[in-house]
């Protein structure tokens, strides 16, 4: 197979392409921004060493669920909105059996947004620690749907609050630059890059990208 890299341009984020043979096209580059929650009162000045900047904590505008604090019913029945929502965006996308998952195992949880009744947002997010007897310090952003760039800034701060009540100290994004707003967004909020993944898929097969401003991430490991 021959050479491929890609770049990442500083400003902006944005993956560059290097093809090479083989049958592999490359997917724009998924970048890893984690940003430091901001410490309470008179410690305001927190440090952490995968952030350069904390994360300015701000007031969730409108309602949000946590689907653990449901009844199983009433969290099944969000579970069906969200798939019911993927599909009609970009048909054939299906989280169902991840956020099923993290519900049974208690990896994390899914956060909703809703606007006058009807799904805005959601994201998926395991909180426990990656490897045994180690503590956790960080909310994992794995699956995530926005409507619109405000659902996606009101999504983020109740992610934000979410790592709060947990004490967590950082939030991770895995958020793929092919989605330049909500990167951009990110970073003017504070996150900080940590780690690069390159996408590829076959060619003639590539990874669908949902439009009018719409923001669709997610990890490809499960």
């Amino acid at each position: 197979m021959g050479s491929r890299a890609a770049a990442v341009d500083a400003d902006a984020g944005l993956g560059v392409q290097v093809d090479g043979d083989g049958g592999l096209a490359s997917q724009p580059v998924e970048q890893v921004v984690s940003g430091e929650l901001a410490a309470p009162a008179a410690q305001q000045r927190q440090v952490g060493v995968a952030a350069a900047h904390h994360v300015q904590q701000r007031a969730v505008r409108g309602r949000f669920l946590r689907l653990s604090e449901l009844p199983p019913k009433e969290r099944l029945a969000w579970f069906g909105r969200c798939r019911q929502t993927l599909d009609a965006l970009l048909p054939g996308y299906d989280f169902t059996r991840e956020l099923e998952l993290t519900a049974q195992l208690a990896l994390g949880d899914t956060v909703v947004i809703a606007s006058d009744g009807a799904l805005a947002a959601f994201a998926l997010y395991h909180s426990v620690p990656l490897a045994d007897q180690r503590g956790g310090d960080e909310l994992r952003v794995l699956k995530l749907y926005a409507e619109s760039a405000d659902a996606f800034d009101r999504l983020i701060v109740a992610l934000e609050s979410c790592a709060a009540k947990l004490k967590l100290r950082r939030v991770a994004v895995r958020c793929q630059t092919v989605y330049r707003d909500a990167y951009r967004a990110l970073i003017q909020r504070g996150y900080r890059v940590r780690w690069t993944d390159l996408r590829m898929c076959l060619e003639g097969y590539e990874e669908p990208v949902a439009g009018h401003g719409v923001v669709l991430l997610s990890n490809w490991e499960i």
